[in-house]
């Protein structure tokens, strides 16, 4: 069995260190600043700074000339850490190093979980086998399907809660049996 393989982060030699943390940083105002500026600034900024690193060009170029001198394989990216070092971080998946991997873990779906939508969708007996596990299209379809009307719902004649007497000597009680 081969094991899994994980991605891997190194740090990046203080030269090349100065030069990621001095790229500059366009925010939201327009207001131009550098990655170290930001990294000392609040955590939430840190998941932006990282998104901007991992979509520049330049920092792309010089991550794979990192890995490929570290003789490694895979996607490469550099990613700044909370406590300012910047890392090259090498993932056998892509994923793993785009602008989506450096999303803080809280934030990284907004929708509900497969379980929760499959559940949902039996209870509304909505066949959403064909749909797999893309949660936008399952959502789409719970949506568009039309509402259960409560007086088309009937209740079973008997519930499994109710208990009957047996009739054997032993005084036991059993629970009715299923159909």
């Amino acid at each position: 069995m081969t094991r899994k393989l994980k991605p891997i982060e190194t740090i990046v030699e203080e030269g090349i260190s100065q030069d990621i943390l001095s790229l500059p940083v366009v925010d939201e105002n327009g207001v131009l600043s550098t990655v170290g500026q930001n990294i000392q600034k609040a955590a939430a900024l840190l998941t932006d700074t990282n998104k901007v690193l991992a979509e520049n060009a330049l920092v792309n170029i010089v991550a794979k000339t990192l890995m490929q001198q570290m003789n490694r394989r895979g996607h490469a990216g550099i990613r700044v850490r909370p406590d300012g070092t910047v890392v090259l971080r090498v993932a056998y998946h892509a994923e793993d190093v785009g602008p989506e991997a450096f999303r803080s873990p809280l934030t990284k779906s907004k929708l509900p979980s497969l379980a929760q939508l499959r559940k949902e969708a039996a209870e509304k007996e909505i066949d959403i086998s064909d749909l797999g596990r893309q949660k936008t299209l399952i959502l789409k379809r719970l949506e568009e399907a039309p509402p259960i009307e409560e007086s088309l719902v009937v209740p079973p004649s008997r519930l499994r809660d109710e208990i009957g007497e047996a009739d054997d000597p032993t005084g036991k009680t059993r629970l009715p049996p299923r159909r």
